[in-house]
């Protein structure tokens, strides 16, 4: 059982780190008439780990991913 949690929390930082690098590095940006809101590749990762994880730790593999990229790109909208 313990190499299962260990599995998922690995797992879970390495699609965090793949939601980071997608929408930091990757140029495509689809543009959404939503206040400067754009579609990335970054969202592609946050929905793979929803189906590989599951949705309750999707969602703080997006929320982390996503804050840590608009920090280092310097998102301050």
């Amino acid at each position: 059982m313990e190499h299962l949690r260990i599995k998922k929390l690995v797992l879970s930082g390495l699609m965090a780190a793949l939601v980071i690098v997608m929408t930091m590095l990757v140029p495509i940006k689809i543009p959404v008439p939503i206040q400067g809101a754009y579609i990335h590749p970054g969202d592609s990762m946050i929905y793979l780990s929803g189906y590989l994880l599951g949705g309750p730790i999707a969602a703080v593999v997006g929320g982390i991913g996503s804050a840590i990229a608009d920090t280092l790109v310097g998102a301050n909208e």
